[in-house]
C-alpha cells in the first residue's frame, strides 16, 4: 500500500485474514506507506508494518475460541508463532499439553499442564512492552484467569492433604468450565469419575484416587443405590445424580448405540441436566448421606460367596 483513501489499511488488513483463512495464503507482511507524511523536500515517505495488527487479530481469535469452545489449537500456534516476532516455545508446549489433556480426558495431566502454562504465560505477560505487547499481555492475562480452574484439580496421590470436599469443588469448576464451552462429552466423563473420587475419599480420606480396586468398590456402592434403589432416602440425591450421570455417559461413550437410541437434541439437554446435577452434589457435597452408602464387598469376597 503506498497512499490513498484513510480506509486503506483496514481494507488490507480485511483482506489478508480473509485469503489467509480461505485460501492459506501465507502473510510475510503487509506495509503501509504514509505518502500523506513525506518530507516534501526529499520525496520520501515513512513506511509502518501492519503486521502487529494482524498479529493481535490471531491472538484475539485465538482467545475466543478457547473462551467459547474449548479450543486449544489456535491459541498453540500464536504462541509459536510468537507475537511481533517473539516466539515462546516453552509456552507453546505447555498450552499443547493442556489441550491434549482435555481432548483425552487425562485430568491429571491437565492438572500438571496447566499449571506449568499458567505460570508461564504470567510470565510471559509481565515482559516489558518492548517483546509482548500490551494487548498480547492482556490476553494472556485473560487466558490465565480462565484456564486457573484446570490448575486446581486435585492430585490423585495427595488424597490426605485435601478433605473431599476441597477435592470437590474443584471438580466442579472443571466441569463448569467444560460446560460452558460446550465440551458435553467430556464433561460427562469428567462428572461421573468425580462422584466416584468424591465418594472414595470420603470414606477412605488416604485412598488413591487412581487405584482401581478403590474405584471399582464404590462405583458397585454407586450402582446399587441407583434409581429407584434409594435406601434410606438421604441417598436419593446421590442416586438420581449417579443413575442420569451413568446414562449420558455411556450413551456417549457408545456413539449413541445404546437402548434409549436419544435424538441429539435430548441427549445434549440430558447432558447438561446430569452434569449440572453432579456440580450440585460437587459444591454442597453430602457426606452425611455418603456415609450411609453399604460398604461392598471386594470382587474377591464375592466370588468366594458365589
Amino acid at each position: 500500500m503506498t497512499h490513498g483513501f484513510r480506509t486503506q489499511p483496514m481494507l488490507m488488513l480485511a483482506a489478508a485474514v480473509y485469503l489467509r483463512s480461505t485460501k492459506n495464503v501465507t502473510i510475510t507482511e503487509v506495509l503501509y506507506g504514509a505518502y500523506d507524511a513525506r518530507n516534501e523536500e526529499t520525496n520520501t515517505a515513512p513506511v509502518f508494518s501492519l503486521r502487529p495488527f494482524l498479529d493481535l487479530i490471531d491472538w484475539s481469535t485465538a482467545f475466543e475460541q478457547w473462551d467459547r469452545f474449548g479450543s486449544l489449537g489456535a491459541f498453540v500456534d500464536v504462541v509459536a508463532r510468537g507475537d511481533a516476532r517473539h516466539p515462546d516455545a516453552r509456552l507453546s508446549k505447555t498450552m499443547r499439553n493442556v489441550a491434549d489433556g482435555l481432548a483425552l480426558n487425562r485430568v491429571e495431566h491437565t492438572r500438571r499442564s496447566a499449571k506449568s502454562a499458567i505460570e508461564s504465560a504470567r510470565s510471559r505477560a509481565e515482559e516489558p512492552a518492548a517483546t509482548a505487547p500490551r494487548q498480547t499481555s492482556q490476553l494472556l492475562r485473560s487466558w490465565s484467569g480462565s484456564s486457573s480452574a484446570l490448575s486446581h484439580l486435585p492430585h490423585r496421590q495427595r488424597a490426605e492433604r485435601l478433605p473431599a470436599r476441597a477435592h470437590a469443588a474443584s471438580y466442579a469448576e472443571m466441569i463448569e468450565v467444560l460446560l460452558a464451552q460446550g465440551q458435553l462429552a467430556q464433561a460427562a466423563t469428567v462428572a461421573r469419575e468425580s462422584l466416584v473420587s468424591l465418594v472414595l475419599l470420603a470414606r477412605e480420606p488416604a485412598a488413591d484416587l487412581a487405584q482401581p480396586a478403590g474405584r471399582a468398590r464404590w462405583e458397585r456402592a454407586l450402582n446399587s443405590c441407583a434409581g429407584d434403589k434409594a435406601d434410606p432416602p438421604e441417598l436419593a440425591p446421590i442416586s438420581a445424580a449417579w443413575s442420569s450421570i451413568r446414562e449420558v455417559r455411556n450413551d456417549l461413550a457408545h456413539a449413541g448405540y445404546t437402548r434409549t437410541n436419544l435424538k441429539t437434541p435430548k441427549i445434549r439437554t440430558n447432558t447438561h441436566n446430569a452434569c449440572q446435577r453432579i456440580v450440585n452434589l460437587l459444591k454442597q457435597p453430602p457426606l452425611h448421606a455418603i456415609d450411609l452408602l453399604a460398604t461392598p464387598p471386594d470382587e474377591a469376597e464375592e466370588a468366594n460367596d458365589a
